[in-house]
């Protein structure tokens, strides 16, 4: 894949958030029994983009994580930069930590292309056609999730 398993967990945990969104606090142990992710690592992940600015946290029973704005102003290219860094849109292909512009690698031209429209994807996709999606296809689960979370 092109980012890291924390990139994932991020868009999973923002992805099923996203599908309930309208203000609800989602606490960690919620989202890790959906997803199956470890609740520490979680908890790290939720602190990262609520430090970003993409989700408030309220602390207590009652608390937990939102979306601090709506699914559709909140891009795949936003939520991996903030985890990842911008290495996978600007990055060197073979890892050359002195390719750029002007000192360019043996692919650096190669690869233009392929970063473009990398870019451009991520860029283009936001979490609200993510948990559309998601809902579709998991309608089944998501329905025990709704019981479960008393939504």
């Amino acid at each position: 894949m092109y980012y890291s398993r924390s990139a994932e967990y991020a868009i999973r945990a923002l992805t099923l958030m996203s599908t309930f969104f309208e203000g609800k606090y989602f606490q960690v142990k919620q989202i890790t029994r959906m997803e199956d992710i470890s609740p520490t690592y979680l908890s790290k992940i939720l602190r990262d983009l609520t430090k970003a600015g993409l989700l408030t946290s309220v602390r207590g029973p009652a608390g937990g994580f939102c979306l601090s704005k709506p699914p559709q102003d909140i891009t795949l290219k936003e939520v991996v930069e903030i985890i990842d860094g911008c290495k996978i849109f600007n990055g060197c292909l073979l890892g050359d930590m002195d390719c750029d512009e002007r000192h360019p690698c043996e692919m650096h031209d190669s690869f233009e292309s392929v970063r473009t429209k990398l870019t451009t994807c991520f860029q283009s996709c936001n979490f609200k056609t993510l948990s559309d999606r998601y809902a579709l296809d998991r309608a089944d689960s998501l329905a025990e999730f709704k019981k479960f979370m008393e939504i």
